[in-house]
């Protein structure tokens, strides 16, 4: 004998269960971020959504237990029929050749800037080795020397 477990949602090819907990006024029960409390809010969308019933249950029994005076929250369960498959195929190779493009471009922006600076180094070390020369003391014009032939 297989034993069910009716707290599993019925999912099919189509077909989608899950639970939200709304209360008495017909708010939804939203989790928050931690250390802030949980809250009720009109909008279905901000609601916290349970893909199985159980936690759903285990849900409204601890809030119960902790809000005794309060009206006990009600479990709303809801099964999708229709479903739409979006494709990303297109978008996420867009994205993927615009972000390689944006890298290419800095790689190539950053290589200029560097070779920008190295002949700016390289002008400055010329100069600076065409005054050493010019002012050098013993710089003869024989010729055949090798502080003449610039060496």
């Amino acid at each position: 004998m297989s034993r069910v477990n009716l707290s599993v949602p019925s999912v099919t090819d189509d077909t989608i269960v899950f639970f939200v907990i709304r209360n008495s006024t017909g708010q939804y029960y939203k989790t928050c971020q931690s250390n802030r409390p949980a809250k009720w809010v009109d909008e279905l969308d901000l609601a916290r959504i349970y893909a199985k019933e159980s936690m759903a249950r285990g849900k409204v029994t601890s809030y119960a237990n902790m809000h005794p005076k309060e009206p006990t929250p009600e479990i709303v369960e809801f099964t999708v029929v229709q479903t739409r498959t979006i494709d990303q195929k297109s978008r996420v190779i867009e994205t993927r050749n615009k972000k390689i493009e944006e890298e290419a471009r800095k790689k190539t922006l950053y290589a200029q800037q560097q070779l920008e600076e190295a002949e700016e180094a390289f002008k400055s070390a010329k100069q600076k080795l065409e005054k050493l020369r010019a002012n050098s003391p013993t710089r003869c014009d024989c010729g055949s020397c090798k502080s003449c032939m610039g060496m």
